[in-house]
């Protein structure tokens, strides 16, 4: 990464989710988590796993929280089965993650080995950073979508929101003068 990119918020918070994947990989757990900054620096970090949605409303369900909650920037990772590319056929284990800010948005892959002593351990598979909007991937720009959300599924997101927020970990970022568009770090 150059250094523009490496500073903007969407790369540092992909970063940041690593580097807490891999501190709770080397304890054995895998976690769907979410992580959204708004404008004036207020982050939220989220508990996906077990969350009673299905594939689609969890990600109807991110773009709502972006949409609701005026993030400028995020960062998603969840645990997947990655196919294998050798040709013989089966899959193996994975962690996603996708970042998005206004300027910039960032894919990373992490293979997953289990070890014998319960714990896993993490390499990097790919990593990537793009300007804003040049992927199709369904998991990059949340905040930038304009994607209609069924009324139902409105109802739900408000109704586990209220549920979830008091139990999402809050913190405030530090201002800079670097960390992109919005000046966090």
């Amino acid at each position: 990464m150059t250094d523009s990119t490496s500073t903007d918020l969407a790369a540092v918070l992909a970063a940041e989710f690593e580097g807490w994947l891999r501190n709770l990989s080397s304890k054995g757990v895998i976690l769907r988590t979410f992580t959204g900054v708004t404008a004036n620096g207020s982050q939220v970090t989220l508990i996906l796993s077990g969350l009673p949605l299905t594939r689609v409303q969890r990600r109807d369900f991110l773009i709502w929280l972006c949409r609701t909650q005026r993030f400028v920037a995020y960062a998603y990772a969840s645990h997947v089965g990655i196919f294998n590319e050798d040709g013989a056929g089966g899959s193996s284990e994975g962690i996603n993650i996708y970042a998005s800010s206004d300027l910039y948005d960032v894919s990373k892959a992490l293979g997953v080995t289990r070890l014998p002593d319960g714990t896993h351990e993490l390499t990097i598979r790919y990593d990537g950073i793009a300007p804003a909007g040049s992927s199709d991937c369904v998991f990059l720009g949340l905040q930038r979508r304009s994607d209609s959300i069924a009324p139902d599924d409105e109802a739900l997101f408000r109704d586990l929101w209220t549920r979830i927020k008091p139990k999402s970990l809050w913190r405030q970022r530090a201002s800079s003068s670097q960390g992109g568009k919005h000046g966090l770090n």
